[in-house]
């Protein structure tokens, strides 16, 4: 496996149903439900002379009403336009 920054190496669900998403921009808040948890990498770096360094996060996933597909809030937030602000938030 490649390794890039944005990948999802590893997604777990969330089979609770008791968690949201709660986005916040301009004024208006809507919240989406928080359908799992997948760890994504934020950074990678390669040395000529030392291993490879991956960093990852965390990050909350949820179904994006623009397509209907799974998004982390990384990919979810790229997808508009302005500055969403996010917390998880007991639905």
């Amino acid at each position: 496996m490649r390794i890039a920054e944005g990948n999802v190496v590893s997604f777990t669900p969330d089979h609770g149903g008791t968690l949201a998403v709660r986005f916040s921009a301009n004024g208006e808040t809507f919240k989406e439900p928080l359908i799992g948890w997948a760890v994504v990498v934020v950074h990678r770096e390669r040395s000529d002379d030392g291993p490879e360094v991956v960093d990852t996060q965390l990050q909350p996933v949820v179904i994006d009403p623009a397509d209907g597909l799974p998004a982390t809030v990384t990919d979810y937030r790229a997808n508009r336009t302005g500055h969403l602000r996010w917390e998880v938030i007991r639905s």
